[in-house]
């Protein structure tokens, strides 16, 4: 099942829920792979991002609400990052789990419902939204129209 609005097998998807999210996890998950999958922590992907974009100016590495024209791009027409990494502070926002120790106070939410960080900027954003270190708390519930997914996949040691 495949929420976007604009389909193609290289398109980001977008309209993405915690929901649904969970769901596609556990199915993977129970696939019997050699990976687990989940969810990036958003110490994660802060890491996943790398430092080029520092060096980069923002047309190179993302879509942004100065150059998508409205809408999400195939993924892969901007510069990757040193980790071969597209998109990752363009294009959708990235759902990534909220680490309620960090510095950014989400041990102060309540413990009973689960938090999710958006990371990153999309298409449609301004310019200062383009940067690992921009993050929008949500919770787990509705669906999130400029958002996508990346997965991690760890190998299973058995």
């Amino acid at each position: 099942y495949n929420p976007s609005q604009w389909g193609g097998s290289n398109h980001p998807v977008n309209c993405v829920c915690a929901y649904l999210a969970k769901r596609l996890l556990e199915k993977l998950n129970r696939a019997g792979s050699k990976f687990e999958y989940s969810l990036p922590s958003e110490d994660e992907f802060q890491y996943a991002c790398g430092k080029k974009h520092t060096t980069m100016k923002i047309d190179d590495y993302a879509w942004w609400g100065g150059n998508s024209e409205g809408e999400p791009h195939r993924v892969g027409l901007k510069w990757p990052n040193e980790f071969g990494l597209h998109d990752m502070m363009g294009n959708v926002q990235e759902l990534c789990i909220a680490t309620r120790t960090s510095p950014y106070g989400y041990a102060n939410y309540d413990k009973k419902i689960d938090y999710y960080v958006l990371c990153g900027g999309h298409w449609s954003c301004g310019r200062l939204h383009c940067v690992p270190e921009r993050r929008h708390v949500v919770c787990g519930g509705g669906t999130l129209y400029r958002c996508g997914i990346r997965l991690v996949a760890r190998e299973r040691f058995h």
